[in-house]
């Protein structure tokens, strides 16, 4: 008799091969190298007679972004429609660079209106003779 763990070590193993095919390679030799595990361990894994490492999840996760609710539960998308979680010097980074982006904005747009003030002056001047 199956056992309900059992089943789900089934599902995951079933929801990695069909990731690998559809997101990284058909052939389990190419997924390998671009997993970064060797072909004999994802030859294991997928028969279901090797755990599943963390490194080869990491490596999903973080390389291409499968989604771990998916891979776990089978609910969601198989893959997470943005990047991975921002850290917050990374945020901080962003942020910086948007800042530093508005400041030249804004030292243009004082530039054009100091130049339109000057152009006002002159018109009033020449107006005034």
């Amino acid at each position: 008799m199956t056992t309900k763990k059992e089943i789900e070590e089934q599902q995951k193993i079933n929801r990695l091969i069909h990731f690998r095919k559809k997101y990284i390679n058909e052939s389990l030799n190419k997924a390998s190298k671009s997993l970064g595990e060797h072909q004999s361990s994802m030859h294991l894994t997928e028969k279901g007679e090797r755990r599943i490492s963390l490194k080869l999840l990491s490596t999903l996760y973080e390389k291409y972004n499968m989604n771990p609710e998916w891979f776990l539960h089978g609910t969601g998308p198989e893959v997470l429609a943005d990047e991975k979680p921002k850290n917050t010097m990374d945020v901080i980074g962003e942020l910086r660079t948007e800042v530093s982006a508005h400041d030249k904005k804004i030292q243009v747009l004082e530039a054009n209106l100091n130049r339109a003030f000057r152009m006002i002056e002159a018109l009033q001047k020449e107006l005034g003779k």
